[in-house]
């Protein structure tokens, strides 16, 4: 339940809590709105109580809000219908929430956001197609608002006229949601995506320093010891592009075109992103093949080196680290093995594996990351690292993808937005062996933490990416609505790229800032 310095939200589970609740029932019901008589002790208990759970809001331990919510006919609301029929073409799956009290001196303050974010949650959680309530007619106005519409005229019950209404789950926008979430908590989602990562505060602070040339030669500074702490990390020369992965592939997509001893060439493919490197090769009218496995297998080297053997054309082979469709860290000291004693280049797409993992690219040709993945900073900022530039003629690349000339300058050859250079090398202060560790127990807590509750990663083992897991929802759930589900509790995890809707599957990213106690909460929705 959301909480901040000002109130606690809990479901009640005390005598004094439910103590308190009848008698801020009497107050509000009785004593306020004239719905009942007065009892005479000052305390009113709801006729739906026994089967009624309570959302509360507390300060300094004094109850100062309620709201009651249960799922189990017969309902209120039908009592105030002309037609309580009109409930049965709702569905199965109804949750009717009454008794919505605030003591009146907190009812401009983050409560009334608290309770109706937890009856929300409860709603997602346990799969309920439609709220139902009975609207005090004054407030009607706001409860329309919402998305709530009137299953009936208003109805007379003591002093008060009430309105009976409901709210199908499914018409709520995350967005929506995640607003009244930050109103009650203050806090913003948790992001578990593959991009944008969550940050650090030191690299958010870096970035919200305001923009300066990327002629200066301030930003020169900060642009030559970025690429210089990547250069350490990578072991190779490295050229920084402003862009995407795709623009980073692009490149070495324009060097293979560009070199003059490139032959033909081989992509591996076990995954989305792989298939997009093949994508890259036909744009640029590479000849070449293409070795294809299941998305959950790894790739088959033997297969690999029988085709060398056999086709001694082939000089290079392109390929993905981390396959982030699937969760997989394919085997790069095998494939390194395997082209031990032939002309043969590997170009390998880093895209989320550098920083997740300790670089080991000796022996790669080229390789390619970006700033907004596990490295942990905004996107933004491509970067290519390649052993040799020499190899390339300038006149042979597109200016915007000039690897040499990139390469050999001193600061930017394009326009770079200088709050994305700084954020980048704040983050790249943090890329360590602590770190690769971390990364690494964490991804195996979460695809333990999954499999606990029954469901089960794509990849597991030796094979597993220290910062994302893969998996399918339930049988029979749409990962769709799972992806909402999360939202709608203020966790953000990966489903909504075409790929992943095509084969209803989800993830978890562990990159960038992301702690445990974070990530507790996801199971519980999952």
């Amino acid at each position: 339940m959301p909480s901040n310095e000002t109130y606690l939200f809990k479901e009640a589970s005390t005598p004094e809590e439910f103590f308190a609740i009848a008698r801020l029932n009497h107050q509000i019901f009785v004593e306020e709105v004239g719905q009942h008589p007065a009892t005479g002790t000052g305390s009113l208990v709801d006729p739906f109580s026994a089967k009624s759970d309570y959302f509360i809001a507390k300060r300094d331990d004094s109850l100062v809000g309620m709201v009651a919510v249960h799922d189990q006919p017969p309902f209120s609301v039908a009592a105030k219908m002309p037609d309580p029929s009109r409930l049965d073409a709702l569905g199965p799956r109804l949750l009717e929430v009454r008794l919505l009290a605030i003591e009146p001196a907190h009812r401009r303050s983050r409560v009334f956001a608290g309770l109706l974010y937890a009856v929300l949650t409860r709603a997602v959680a346990q799969n309920h197609t439609h709220l139902l309530i009975s609207a005090v007619d004054a407030q009607r106005a706001l409860y329309e608002r919402l998305g709530f519409c009137s299953l009936g005229p208003p109805v007379q019950r003591g002093r008060a006229f009430f309105t009976p209404m409901a709210l199908e789950v499914q018409s709520l926008c995350p967005v929506t949601v995640n607003r009244f979430r930050k109103w009650a908590t203050g806090a913003h989602p948790v992001a578990l995506l593959p991009g944008p990562v969550q940050v650090s505060t030191l690299v958010k602070r870096a970035f919200a320093i305001p923009p300066i040339s990327h002629r200066s030669k301030a930003f020169i500074d900060e642009f030559e010891d970025v690429r210089n702490r990547l250069q350490n990390l990578s072991g190779l020369r490295t050229a920084l592009f402003p862009g995407s992965g795709t623009l980073a592939n692009d490149v070495v997509g324009a060097a293979i075109a560009a070199d003059r001893s490139r032959q033909k060439g081989l992509v591996l493919v076990n995954g989305e992103f792989g298939d997009r490197l093949a994508n890259h090769a036909r744009r640029w009218r590479l000849p070449h093949e293409v070795l294809r496995w299941e998305w959950t297998e790894r790739w088959d080297l033997d297969r690999i080196r029988l085709l060398l053997d056999r086709d001694s054309a082939i000089n290079w082979i392109w390929a993905v680290h981390l396959e982030t469709s699937t969760g997989r860290l394919n085997d790069l000291c095998g494939l390194r093995e395997l082209v031990q004693g032939r002309s043969v280049d590997i170009y390998l797409d880093c895209v989320s594996s550098f920083g997740a993992v300790e670089p080991h690219l000796e022996s790669v040709s080229l390789a390619t990351t970006v700033s907004g993945k596990s490295l942990g900073a905004y996107a933004g900022v491509a970067a290519v690292f390649v052993a040799e530039p020499e190899r390339f003629d300038s006149k042979s690349f597109p200016p915007s993808l000039d690897l040499p000339a990139t390469v050999k300058a001193v600061g930017p050859l394009t326009t770079f937005a200088s709050p994305v250079i700084r954020a980048l090398r704040e983050a790249l202060k943090t890329q360590d062996t602590k770190k690769w560790r971390g990364y690494a127990a964490q991804g195996e807590w979460v695809r333990n933490r999954l499999t606990e509750i029954g469901l089960h990663p794509l990849v597991r083992g030796k094979d597993a990416a220290p910062v994302i897991t893969t998996f399918s929802p339930r049988t029979g759930e749409c990962s769709l609505s799972v992806v909402k589900r999360c939202a709608m509790a203020g966790i953000l995890i990966a489903g909504e790229s075409d790929y992943l809707i095509k084969r209803n599957i989800l993830q978890i990213a562990s990159m960038g800032d992301v702690q445990v106690d974070q990530l507790e909460p996801l199971f519980a929705v999952l």
